[in-house]
C-alpha cells in the first residue's frame, strides 16, 4: 500500500472519485499509484521528461503490482497528453517558473510587458522584473534577526508582539470549498498576509535603503547580499575614491585551507555556576573595529617576512597566555618587547607585523565609517524631531552593521582583501585586551565570572581590592 507525504496527500484530496488524472513530473509515481490503489481514479498516467525518474516510477509499479500494465510516458510537460484525455492534471514538486512554462502561461508582468527573469545569485536564483522592485523579505529577515524559524507569523510576532490571523495550511481548501463564514475568514487571512508583509517591509527596509546609500549598489541587490558582500562592495567603492587597486578574489584550494589551520576566535570564560549578586558588566566599545584601526591591521601594511621576529621570540612560541597566567613574568617581558617597537604593531601570540605608517586601506575605510556613525549619533542626541531621530537611528544602525562585519570578512575565503594573518591578529589582540581588563578589574575588587569576546561580567568582592 502506497503512503503519501502530507503535501501529496493534500493534492490527492483535491481529486474527486471517478476522475482520470495525469501526473506531470511523476518522479517515483507515488501520487497516481495511490489514487489507483484507493480506486479514486480508474485511469492514471505517469509522465516525466527524465528517463531516470520515469524508471523509478516503473520500478515502483512493478514491485507493487507486477501484473498491472500502467501507462507511463516519457516527454515534456502536457505535450504527452491528447486533448481531453484526462479530467485532472497534477503538476507539483517543481519551481513556479517551470510550471508556468508547462501550462503555457506568460508571466509578462514587467512594466514593459517582459517576462520574469531569474538571475543566479550565489547558490540561489533571484527574480528580476523590469520596472518593478522585487524584494525577498525572507532573505532580509535572515540577516535582520535571529529566530528559530522565519515564518510570516513568527517574524510578525517578533517585530510587533501581535498574533496575525491564521488558517491551518491543510484546511485552506476546505475553507474555500465550504464558502460562507469560512470563506470570509479565508479572505481575511489572505488580506492579513499582505498587510503583515507590508508592515514588516516598512519596519525593516529603511535599513537596507541606508545600506544602499553607503554601499553604492542597487537596492534590490543589497537586499539579497550577505553582510560580507555588502562590506566588500563598500570597500570597492572606497577603493575607487582613493585610487586603490581592487584585488582579485583569492583562489583557495583545500590544501591551502588545511595548511592555514583555524583561527582561535575570541576569548571565552565559562560562567561560574551559581546565583551571583553585586554584578557589573564591562564591555569594549566596538572592540574589533577599534583594534583594526588602532593597530593598523590591513593586508597592504602587513610585513610578510616575520622571520626576524619569530626567531627573536622563539622562546615564547609554545607559551600559551591565559587569564590565570596573565601576570606571568615571561609574558610581561614579551609584551614590553612587542609594544615598544617603533616601526611596527606586532600581534601577540603570532607576532605578525603591521607597519605603523602609512595607514592601511581598510583601517582608513573603517575609520570613515566609525566617524560618520559618531557624527550621526551626535545629531540624534541634538534633535528634538522624532521623525529625524528615527531616520538618523537607521543610519547609525547601518553603519554599525557594516563596521562589525569587517573583522569577519578578513577570514572569508572569497573576500577580495582576504588575510588570515589579519583575522588571527585581530582575535589575538582581542584576547589580550579582555584578559588584561579582567586582571586589572581584580585590583579594584571585581572578579570575572563570565567573559565572551568583547566583554565580561564580574561580581564585587571587596576583599580582593588592592589598597
Amino acid at each position: 500500500m502506497t503512503k503519501l507525504t502530507p503535501r501529496l496527500n493534500l493534492i490527492a484530496n483535491e481529486i474527486l472519485p471517478g476522475e482520470t488524472m495525469a501526473d506531470i513530473g511523476t518522479d517515483h509515481g507515488f501520487l497516481p499509484l495511490y489514487l489507483w490503489e484507493q480506486k479514486i481514479c480508474p485511469k492514471v498516467i505517469m509522465a516525466d521528461i527524465s528517463k531516470g525518474s520515469l524508471q523509478k516510477a516503473r520500478d515502483n509499479c512493478k514491485t507493487a503490482y507486477p501484473d498491472v500494465d500502467f501507462d507511463l510516458r516519457l516527454g515534456s510537460g502536457i505535450e504527452v497528453l491528447e486533448t481531453g484525455e484526462v479530467d485532472v492534471v497534477a503538476i507539483a514538486g517543481m519551481g513556479g517558473l517551470l510550471m508556468t512554462e508547462i501550462l503555457g502561461v506568460d508571466l509578462n508582468i514587467g512594466m514593459d510587458g517582459s517576462d520574469v527573469k531569474f538571475i543566479r545569485r550565489g547558490y540561489a536564483n533571484a527574480a528580476s522584473l523590469k520596472g518593478l522592485i522585487h524584494v525577498d523579505l525572507y532573505l532580509v529577515m535572515r540577516r535582520y534577526m535571529t529566530l528559530e524559524r522565519y515564518t510570516l507569523e513568527r517574524v510578525y510576532y517578533e517585530l510587533f508582539g501581535e498574533e496575525k490571523i491564521d488558517v491551518p495550511g491543510d484546511r485552506i481548501y476546505e475553507f474555500w470549498d465550504n464558502g460562507g463564514k469560512e470563506l470570509k475568514n479565508l479572505f481575511k487571512y489572505s488580506l492579513d498576509d499582505v498587510v503583515s508583509t507590508l508592515k514588516i517591509a516598512q519596519e525593516t527596509l529603511p535599513l537596507n535603503l541606508e545600506l544602499t546609500r553607503i554601499v553604492g549598489q542597487p537596492f534590490v541587490d543589497v537586499t539579497r547580499m550577505a553582510t560580507g558582500q555588502q562590506a566588500e562592495w563598500y570597500l570597492v567603492r572606497k577603493a575607487y575614491e582613493v585610487d586603490e587597486v581592487v584585488p582579485n578574489k583569492p583562489n583557495m584550494t583545500m590544501k591551502n585551507i588545511k595548511e592555514r589551520g583555524s583561527n582561535s576566535g575570541g576569548y571565552v570564560k565559562e560562567p561560574e555556576i551559581g546565583l551571583h549578586e553585586n554584578l557589573v558588566q564591562f564591555d569594549f566599545k566596538s572592540l574589533y573595529p577599534t583594534l583594526i584601526i588602532s593597530k593598523n591591521i590591513s593586508p597592504d601594511v602587513l610585513v610578510k617576512d616575520n622571520s626576524s621576529y619569530n626567531a627573536k621570540f622563539e622562546d615564547f612560541e609554545d607559551y600559551e597566555t591565559g587569564y590565570d597566567e596573565i601576570d606571568n613574568l615571561k609574558e610581561e617581558e614579551l609584551s614590553s618587547e612587542i609594544d615598544n617597537d617603533d616601526e611596527y604593531y606586532i600581534s601577540p601570540e603570532h607576532f605578525f607585523k603591521f607597519k605603523k605608517e602609512p595607514q592601511g586601506f581598510i583601517p582608513s575605510a573603517l575609520e570613515d565609517i566609525l566617524n560618520e556613525r559618531f557624527s550621526v549619533k551626535n545629531r540624534m542626541k541634538a534633535t528634538d524631531d522624532p521623525i529625524l531621530r528615527k531616520s538618523l537611528d537607521v543610519q547609525q544602525q547601518a553603519l554599525k552593521r557594516l563596521a562589525n562585519t569587517m573583522y569577519g570578512v578578513y577570514g572569508f575565503l572569497r573576500f577580495r582583501w582576504y588575510s588570515f594573518e589579519c583575522a588571527q591578529s585581530i582575535t589575538a589582540w582581542g584576547r589580550q585586551h579582555i584578559k588584561k581588563a579582567m586582571k586589572e578589574a581584580e585590583d579594584y575588587g571585581f572578579k570575572a565570572i563570565y567573559a565572551d569576546t568583547d566583554g565580561f561580567y564580574a561580581k564585587y568582592v571587596p576583599e580582593m581590592k588592592k589598597e
